[in-house]
């Protein structure tokens, strides 16, 4: 009986980091995605390393770079309703250098992964000066805080009227017309999501 206890325990002990793993890392959902106040489908065309940036600046202690991506605009949703001219927009974001350390229990917390050549939902923060200042992500960290998505898409009859018909309409091209890379790619990122999208 003692020993059955003792390994019981044991085998709670074991589990704890991983819920406690789980429980730390920020997960980016849909809902907060859509409410970013502009969503941008991008190509990927340059990113570029800036500057470090120090230490006392951050939540987390490890070698991270403000970096600019160039990105070519292929479809967006604005909260006003009037979608960005496309073109080509500079995109800050944050990424940790080559001696940036493992995640442990989401620390330091996960940055976006954005390369060149990539397709992406970008979610953006309103800017008042685009012609002199580049867009910011809808925030610094967290996991799945980008979308990929296809490049091409079909003509949309209208604009789409709200973020969340935006994502489903660019969700269901990407699934519907997809290369198996595409199609994988979104299907893990819609699996490590808690809606329900099945209707």
């Amino acid at each position: 009986m003692k020993n059955s206890a003792l390994s019981i325990c044991g085998s709670l002990v074991l589990l704890l980091p991983l819920s406690l793993h789980a429980g730390f890392i920020k997960e980016w959902q849909l809902k907060e995605t859509a409410s970013a106040p502009v969503l941008v489908t991008a190509r990927i065309l340059e990113v570029r390393r800036n500057e470090r940036v120090p230490e006392d600046q951050l939540s987390w202690k490890a070698e991270t770079w403000s970096m600019t991506a160039d990105v070519e605009v292929l479809r967006s949703f604005t909260s006003s309703g009037v979608p960005l001219a496309s073109g080509l927009l500079h995109v800050h974001f944050l990424a940790y250098g080559p001696s940036g350390t493992m995640s442990v229990n989401g620390y330091p917390p996960p940055l976006p992964q954005i390369k060149a050549g990539e397709i992406r939902i970008l979610p953006l923060r309103d800017n008042v000066n685009p012609a002199s200042e580049p867009w910011q992500l809808m925030a610094d960290s967290g996991a799945d805080i980008t979308i990929p998505v296809r490049a091409d898409a079909e003509t949309e009859p209208a604009p789409s009227l709200t973020a969340r018909q935006f994502l489903i309409r660019e969700f269901a091209n990407t699934l519907g017309r997809g290369t198996p890379a595409e199609v994988a790619a979104l299907s893990g990122y819609l699996s490590r999501k808690s809606e329900d999208l099945s209707a």
